[in-house]
């Protein structure tokens, strides 16, 4: 049925990730979770929010439809996002801890696909949906403890997809996303590859503080996430450009992560 989910045979249901269907009276037994997603912030304009314009698009609005009344074109198992590499810069006067040196920062924009399959399927197509956000993070790191500037330390030599997770919770002091591979089973580590040498990392998250801070993680870069707030409100805004980091898990979260020579700056050996 559409995507193919299998039969529950003790309810008679399909489930598809977020809400069951009755093959028998051809009805979802609850309405569409994703019309959080729709609604815009102040500011924010159609072309920004998911299922192509939101709920400036009449078709958004039917919360017990599927796949905008269209499963024979389009699919949508769980409603998942997905967070990809559109630009990199170099770090201005106005981001974090600039004063300090220059660094790499990657810009991502966040898109409403249930799998990264689904997301490069549109791409390909050029049928890609609206945005749902966008957030900027740096994959350099230096800190006390290391004796040198590294270049994309979490980046491998070839660009992968990883899942994130909301391990805020885990302790009271630390607050970050974690980054793990897809199909690996280490939560928290992302397998990179260098040399051709395959290695696990465990400095596999996102969090506030800057490239200056940082010893292998993805960074936050805005002057704006920094002091005591600066742990949550980053995280904050991820759950903001990412719902589906609101789940508790129930939906999933995919970025995309560039290869480590993905920019000259990163490949020139400085």
């Amino acid at each position: 049925l559409f995507t193919g989910k299998e039969l529950d045979e003790e309810t008679g249901l399909y489930y598809f990730g977020a809400r069951y269907y009755d093959p028998r009276t051809s009805v979802w037994q609850s309405v569409d979770p994703i019309l959080g997603k729709y609604l815009p912030k102040v500011g924010q304009d159609s072309d920004q929010l998911g299922g192509h314009g939101g709920v400036y698009n009449s078709l958004a609005l039917s919360l017990y439809g599927y796949a905008h009344l269209n499963p024979l074109m389009l699919v949508d198992p769980d409603g998942k996002d997905v967070a990809v590499p559109v630009y990199f810069r170099m770090n201005s006067k106005t981001d974090i801890s600039s004063h300090r040196g220059d660094y790499g920062v990657v810009g991502f924009k966040t898109y409403d696909y249930s799998t990264p399959q689904e997301y490069e399927t549109a791409k390909s197509s050029g049928n890609l949906s609206g945005t749902v956000g966008s957030f900027e993070v740096s994959f350099d790191a230096f800190s006390s403890k290391m004796k040198s500037h590294e270049r994309g330390k979490m980046l491998g030599d070839n660009e992968q997809w990883a899942q994130l997770n909301d391990i805020s919770d885990w302790s009271p002091d630390i607050h970050a996303i974690s980054v793990t591979d897809i199909g690996k089973k280490n939560q928290d580590k992302l397998t990179v590859t260098k040399g051709g040498k395959e290695t696990t990392i465990s400095a596999g998250r996102i969090h506030y503080g800057g490239p200056f801070f940082s010893e292998g993680c993805a960074t936050c870069v805005s002057s704006q996430y920094t002091g005591k707030d600066g742990k949550k409100g980053f995280e904050n805004l991820l759950r903001e450009v990412l719902p589906s980091l609101n789940t508790g898990g129930k939906e999933g979260t995919y970025m995309q992560l560039p290869s480590r020579d993905w920019w000259p700056y990163y490949n020139d050996g400085e």
